[in-house]
């Protein structure tokens, strides 16, 4: 019934924008040829067509990322680029039709001309989807266990505790620490109000634990802090942000450098976290400077970094211990990378590339397995059952490592809400956790503790 109305209210508004332009470009080609007698009929259709064709019909083939950080983007180029351009190809090419044909083709043949490119254009569309199924829904598929209540419509990131009894979530400036089975809050670290708030240097964009559980990072545009996960109490302040994470031994934490200035040198800093001392930092070049910070991982024995620096294909290995670059890498595909993991062996490197996810051999350097995924934003590694999960706000797959094999999939809700991560796995890929607008986090079982155990 959505859908039903979504096609409804696209074609009444390629309808209007249609005859809207049609009008215009027709009374232009009258007026450029001195031909009165030219109908507007096939302008306007023309123009209707051509935007039914450019904005509509992608726009209800692949609905826009609720929540995501590139959907202002999107909707901005849609309505700015594709929506005009598409009406005025359209208008004009109706207008040279009608200008060529008006005294060769009746009213009638006009109308069988359009209804049938229409028609042809629907049935593509259709085809489509009965090409590729629509996934079941997540909550018609997987048990919920529990649920966290959801104080504030501001979630921004998500992280579980190592041993999965705990979830830290981020509301903007705050961040409280849930026990999973109890529902209750164990410590909670007031923030600025979010209408009040510096969002460079407050509102918090990335939240990570460390692996024995005694320390919380979190991560604004400009601020790391590093928390005593017991008590609440600040260990560490550092300038830097947007993402955080510790190493497997949770000795050292990583983050991103952004440059006072706009042509300085961007770096990520390795601290520390007993001591706060500096122990490394890494100068990245950056070609392009839109993207405000770079993505990266830790290899499993947290000797080096996989880093993607900007929105280019280019990927680098970096030796943590001496901060020198080990390897460069350009993927095979165009298109910005989004997102990047490590496959639990550290040989291959999965990246989230335009409409696919590719598989990149670091050994060779070559592409060894091509998956399609559309604009995948987060990757979530499950190292115990080598399985990856794939997150677009819109979908969650379900990955076999290292063979790149889709195990499952299933529809999210289209309400999630702008938290950078609004699904996280705990850390026994038993349990996910999803964010929406619509009430509290809510906690899934995606596998049982007997399931996962008889799959080793």
């Amino acid at each position: 019934m959505a859908f039903l109305l979504q096609f409804i209210a696209g074609n009444i508004l390629a309808l209007i924008i249609g005859a809207i332009v049609g009008s215009i470009l027709n009374s232009i080609v009258r007026a450029l040829f001195r031909r009165r007698e030219v109908q507007s009929l096939p302008a306007i259709l023309g123009s209707f067509l051509g935007v039914f064709l450019v904005a509509i019909l992608p726009m209800i083939g692949q609905p826009l990322l609720s929540g995501d950080a590139y959907a202002a983007i999107i909707l901005n180029f849609i309505l700015v680029i594709l929506i005009p351009l598409g009406s005025i190809l359209g208008g004009i090419i109706g207008s040279v039709f009608g200008l060529l044909f008006s005294n060769r083709l009746s009213l009638k043949q006009g109308w069988i001309s359009f209804v049938g490119i229409y028609l042809f254009l629907v049935a593509g569309f259709y085809l489509k989807d009965l090409r590729a199924p629509e996934p079941p829904l997540l909550a018609e598929s997987l048990p919920l266990v529990s649920t966290v209540p959801n104080e504030s419509p501001y979630v921004c990131c998500m992280a579980f505790s190592p041993d999965g009894r705990r979830l830290a979530v981020a509301n903007s400036a705050d961040v409280r620490i849930w026990q999973i089975d109890s529902g209750k809050v164990l410590i909670s670290l007031k923030g600025t109000p979010h209408t009040k708030m510096n969002i460079e240097r407050e509102q918090i964009e990335a939240i990570a634990f460390s692996p024995d559980n005694t320390t919380l990072a979190t991560a604004t545009a400009q601020i790391i802090k590093v928390i005593d996960s017991k008590t609440g109490q600040l260990l560490h302040q550092w300038d830097g942000g947007g993402d955080v994470q510790f190493t497997p031994d949770g000795r050292t934490l990583v983050g991103f450098i952004k440059p006072a200035a706009e042509n300085a040198q961007a770096s990520l800093r390795a601290w520390d976290v007993k001591s706060g001392k500096i122990l490394q930092t890494i100068p990245l070049k950056r070609s392009d400077i839109d993207r405000p910070f770079p993505i990266f991982d830790i290899s499993s024995k947290g000797d080096s970094l996989i880093v993607a620096p900007d929105y280019g294909n280019r990927i680098e290995k970096w030796d943590l211990n001496t901060g020198k670059l080990q390897q460069t890498w350009a993927s095979e595909q165009q298109g910005q990378i989004t997102t990047l993991a490590l496959t639990p062996d550290d040989q291959t490197v999965i990246l989230a590339q335009h409409n696919s996810l590719l598989f990149l051999s670091l050994s060779s350097g070559k592409i060894i397995k091509k998956a399609n995924a559309y604009s995948v934003l987060n990757l979530m590694v499950d190292q115990r059952e080598d399985q990856l999960l794939s997150e677009n706000r819109s979908e969650l797959m379900l990955w076999q490592l290292p063979t790149g094999d889709r195990l499952a999939q299933w529809r999210l809700s289209r309400t999630l809400g702008i938290a950078s991560k609004p699904v996280v796995l705990s850390p026994d890929g038993q349990l996910l956790a999803t964010y929406t607008h619509e009430g509290p986090i809510k906690l899934w079982q995606l596998k049982s503790e007997s399931s996962s155990r008889g799959q080793r």
